[in-house]
């Protein structure tokens, strides 16, 4: 499939594509995600909003139609920019959010909560707007025989802002977290977000050629139902989705639940999955191109089920062990999550043609963010229920919701060992490969 770029708007575009990642994730360790989260649950939220507000981030990915409709009238990279720039300035009640508790001491925690709940649903749809572009944009980006290569190394340097913004965030939050630095940090977050729109701004516009049409939502709809390999694929992403939706932001509350960890030090643990998704895109730069997607998504999925089965059965509690079983726990889950997001992208780059980016593209986030928000919605509702109504303690709660991450991972490894492997090598051969096997087969 040909690039609508030429060879220097490409090399432009990767520069300023690989410069806004790196700043605008780094930004957003200072004003969403993890420290959002961490915020909420300083206020004393409950595991029901803790997944409310998670799931606003795979929200964002049902309001894409509105964003294709601009992306038609103002051009892909632009609507992207447009959207970016807009979803800056309607967080503004988070901003103040922590301002609110200090100047209400008691009331103000519920008040911070529930300005945090409406004011962070904009900022994530308006994402939403600008997400559409994310697909066809990173497709001609990284068009070329280095595909894996690239998107391996744009992984790698993604981790690393995340891995430094931890420990920025970490560090600035210190032990007792005074609320009025959740504040510069929001602003903080803000302001530089502003400067990777920026660098956003400055990739060249995908010219489309004449008489290029986008297939519809519809159609794509029925062609994906129609198609085995399509239907295979969406299964596996809807999986895999709601694993995500659920472990992302539920190992957070999971060290807070069992451990009590300060927020500086659960973002201390962050750093270590941060680790782990670098060593990640390690892994996917030497192996992705040469194992292709499907076996890579496999492994990536046996991590993740590894790390479920440790958070059910141990339970240290002396100190340097606690510490050190953390750390190995989020860097192999984070290595396995990240893992397979990027997997399942890059099957998806790999899959689709130049007509189908857009449409099918939205339809991909379409599917990664219904079942990203219903497995984090579900997850909260499920420990809020075990924890209340059914009586049961935190340990035993947080059993049961490894327990049924387990379950989903299995369907998901079965689902995903019978999509197409798209030149792909076996299951076997790429660990033979991976780890330099020397495998004998016994007649």
């Amino acid at each position: 499939m040909g690039s609508h770029y030429n060879d220097v708007d490409q090399q432009k575009a990767r520069r300023w594509w690989l410069s806004f990642s790196f700043i605008n994730i780094f930004a957003l360790q200072f004003l969403a995600g993890n420290v959002i989260i961490l915020f909420i649950i300083r206020l004393n939220a409950s595991k029901t909003l803790v997944g409310l507000v998670s799931s606003y981030f795979y929200l964002s990915y049902l309001i894409m139609p509105v964003g294709r409709l601009l992306s038609r009238k103002i051009g892909i990279v632009r609507g992207f920019v447009v959207a970016w720039f807009t979803r800056y300035f309607t967080i503004v009640p988070v901003i103040v959010a922590p301002l609110v508790v200090l100047a209400h001491p008691g009331a103000g925690d519920s008040i911070g909560i529930w300005m945090v709940v409406w004011g962070y649903l904009p900022f994530q749809l308006v994402r939403g707007v600008g997400m559409v572009s994310f697909s066809p944009v990173l497709t001609e980006v990284s068009q070329g025989l280095d595909r894996g290569k690239f998107l391996s190394q744009s992984g790698i340097l993604t981790n690393l802002a995340i891995l430094l913004g931890s420990l920025a965030v970490a560090f600035f939050l210190g032990e007792e977290a005074p609320l009025i630095r959740y504040f510069i940090s929001f602003v903080f977050g803000v302001s530089l977000g502003l400067f990777g729109v920026y660098c956003l701004s400055r990739i060249p516009e995908i010219k489309r050629p004449d008489g290029h049409v986008d297939h519809g939502l519809v159609e794509s709809m029925v062609n994906i139902a129609a198609e085995k390999k399509f239907r295979s694929y969406f299964l596996s992403l809807m999986l895999v989705g709601m694993i995500i939706g659920i472990l992302r932001p539920f190992i957070l509350v999971y060290v807070k639940d069992i451990y009590e960890f300060s927020d500086s030090n659960v973002l201390f643990l962050t750093v270590a999955g941060s680790l782990g998704a670098i060593f990640t895109g390690i892994i996917s730069r030497k192996f992705l191109d040469r194992l292709g997607a499907k076996p890579m998504l496999v492994m990536w999925l046996f991590l993740m089920l590894v790390a479920s089965a440790a958070a059910i059965i141990f339970r240290p509690h002396s100190g340097l062990l606690t510490w050190l079983y953390l750390i190995v726990l989020f860097f192999v889950a984070m290595m396995g999550l990240n893992g397979a997001t990027n997997t399942v992208q890059a099957y998806f780059f790999g899959m689709v043609t130049a007509q189908q980016q857009v449409s099918y593209g939205i339809i991909f986030f379409l599917v990664t963010g219904f079942s990203g928000m219903l497995g984090s919605t579900s997850a909260g509702i499920l420990l809020d229920y075990l924890q209340g109504p059914a009586g049961m303690d935190v340990h035993d709660s947080q059993r049961i919701l490894f327990a049924s991450i387990m379950a989903l991972l299995v369907m998901a490894i079965v689902a995903s060992s019978k999509i197409e492997r798209l030149g792909a090598l076996s299951l076997k051969r790429a660990l033979s490969e991976l780890f330099g096997l020397s495998w004998r087969t016994r007649n």
